[in-house]
């Protein structure tokens, strides 16, 4: 864990994300089916995805001008994937 880490900075960045992150549009996300994708800090648009790998992920998000550590990571499973 970082030394500058805040929690309840952390959980006002969440306050904002969440929201954000639950009204985006489920016909946006079906577009990256099968990709490690990089929310923005505020979770509404997706700044990177990559079906490659985590490490092409976080390449894409820093050359978009993001901070990796600001973004949220996550996985979109496809259509026919168990994701437990």
């Amino acid at each position: 864990m970082a030394d500058n880490f805040d929690p309840i900075k952390q959980m006002e960045k969440m306050r904002v994300f969440i929201p954000n992150r639950q009204a985006f549009p489920l016909e946006e996300l079906e577009k990256y089916e099968g990709q490690m994708i990089a929310w923005s800090p505020d979770g509404t648009h997706i700044v990177a995805s990559s079906s490659e790998s985590f490490d092409a992920v976080c390449e894409a998000v820093v050359a978009a001008g993001y901070d990796p550590q600001e973004c949220v990571f996550s996985y979109v499973p496809g259509i026919d994937e168990n994701y437990l």
